[in-house]
């Protein structure tokens, strides 16, 4: 696979036989240059797979607010029942 190089993205390591030829996987952007957008619209179309994109960072975000939310009810919940365990233990004794 090409990486990432310097000032082009076709630098390959050429110790290895089978890497001096183009990868197919990997498809040249608008002449080998850097992708850059000339405004925030077009950074937000991200060339036309911009809802795939923030969708994408949308469903991630609100997975991890659930995971978040969900953790921290559970850790109430725990707090609560070994709070109440501990005042069942101290009544018993007394």
């Amino acid at each position: 696979m090409d990486v990432y190089g310097g000032d082009r993205a076709d630098a390959r390591a050429l110790h290895h036989s089978g890497a001096r030829t183009a990868c197919r996987v990997v498809r040249r952007i608008e002449g080998g240059k850097a992708m850059n957008w000339t405004s925030p619209a077009e950074f937000f179309a991200m060339g036309g797979y911009g809802q795939y994109v923030w969708g994408s960072f949308g469903v991630a975000l609100v997975v991890l607010c659930a995971e978040w939310l969900l953790l921290r009810q559970r850790r109430q919940a725990a707090l609560s029942q070994v709070k109440r365990q501990l005042i069942l233990r101290e009544e018993e004794s007394r």
